[in-house]
């Protein structure tokens, strides 16, 4: 990761590429800094498996209420952007478009920053899927330091979500 453009110590993290299957059993088998696991995972199965709206509502609640995945990461999202539910033959998840953040900044919308994550949970309730794929919009420089970022949305995580999932 490179720093950002300012002197103070944040970054962007770029998506993984990963698709990781844990277990809901047994919470601590993979990381034991995780903060009310089972209410996690019921939330996200309710998330993925009701009727409700996924709509500006829902999203507000999720920027304010900062929803951990599982399995844990140890970064915020910066927001909740175009949620979608989706059902495959294993079970039901959501998608939305994200970038997590250490640290508090703003900074140019770019591709480098921009994550695309498929969260959910297995029919039988055993298992979490999350998966962290790139995703990239051509009209968006590919980074902090490409040049065609000059003139581009330059947003405050810090005071929120709106101008940035726009």
């Amino acid at each position: 990761m490179q720093p950002l453009h300012n002197t103070e110590p944040r970054y962007f993290i770029p998506a993984s590429g990963a698709l990781q299957v844990v277990s809901t059993e047994d919470p601590a088998a993979y990381d034991t800094r995780v903060v009310h696991f089972g209410e996690t995972v019921r939330e996200w199965k309710r998330l993925s498996d009701s009727s409700i709206s996924l709509g500006p509502a829902t999203q507000a609640r999720l920027n304010k209420e900062q929803l951990g995945e599982i399995p844990w990461t140890n970064a915020a999202h910066c927001f909740y952007a175009k949620l979608r539910r989706r059902s495959y033959p294993w079970g039901n998840a959501v998608l939305f478009l994200t970038s997590y953040i250490q640290g508090s900044t703003g900074g140019p919308v770019n591709n480098d920053m921009l994550v695309f994550v498929l969260q959910g949970i297995t029919n039988d309730g055993r298992y979490a899927v999350n998966a962290h794929l790139e995703i990239r919009h051509p009209m968006l420089p590919d980074s902090l330091w490409d040049k065609r970022r000059e003139g581009r949305a330059v947003f405050s995580i810090d005071d929120e979500t709106k101008q940035a999932k726009q």
